[in-house]
């Protein structure tokens, strides 16, 4: 996915109408993640917005010893477990079957010392599928020093930050952050 990021962001500067060295990126959820690792990675963007994100697998899937997860990771190289989880491994919360395994080895607080855009970080105040205090806060804590950075709570759980008034608040903060921080 982290690949397929990158990609999307070298297919839209190629763009005419797109002024590529001005781009902002914006991920919501795992996304986030995704758009922070991409922007870590990547100088053609400018500003940055992570929203509602798990940016700390360490921390978000620490009940997951190491050792239960090269033992899984063991399993399905010999095709004594599905490649793809089941139902067993679905998080409170969420639809689908989410591979915890696999989110647990991804490890976005490598990147955040390469982050150099100006950050925006939005969480939900009442946030129940991870610990913003070491997912988003943490985030910011550790960007502050070195780069403008802004952390935003609003209002609600998760996914009401998806519709209503919430989604509203991080959409006005997103276009804010965006307006200020590109040229």
């Amino acid at each position: 996915m982290v690949d397929d990021a990158h990609a999307a962001l070298s297919w839209f500067v190629a763009e005419p109408n797109l002024q590529a060295n001005n781009i902002g990126i914006w991920g919501t959820s795992f996304g986030g993640s995704l758009a922070l690792v991409t922007a870590a990675n990547d100088s053609r963007v400018k500003a940055l917005v992570t929203q509602m994100t798990p940016v700390n697998n360490q921390a978000t899937f620490r009940r997951i010893p190491k050792s239960m997860a090269s033992a899984c990771e063991t399993h399905r190289a010999r095709g004594e477990i599905t490649p793809y989880p089941g139902p067993e491994s679905a998080s409170p919360g969420l639809r689908g079957f989410p591979d915890m395994i696999a989110m647990k080895q991804y490890d976005p607080t490598a990147y955040w010392p390469k982050v150099f855009s100006p950050t925006l970080v939005i969480d939900a105040e009442d946030e129940e599928l991870f610990d913003r205090r070491v997912n988003g806060v943490a985030l910011h804590q550790s960007l502050k020093r070195r780069v403008t950075t802004a952390y935003k709570a609003i209002e609600g759980k998760h996914y009401d930050l998806y519709r209503g008034e919430g989604y509203e608040q991080a959409l006005n903060a997103a276009q804010d952050w965006f307006v200020e921080h590109l040229k």
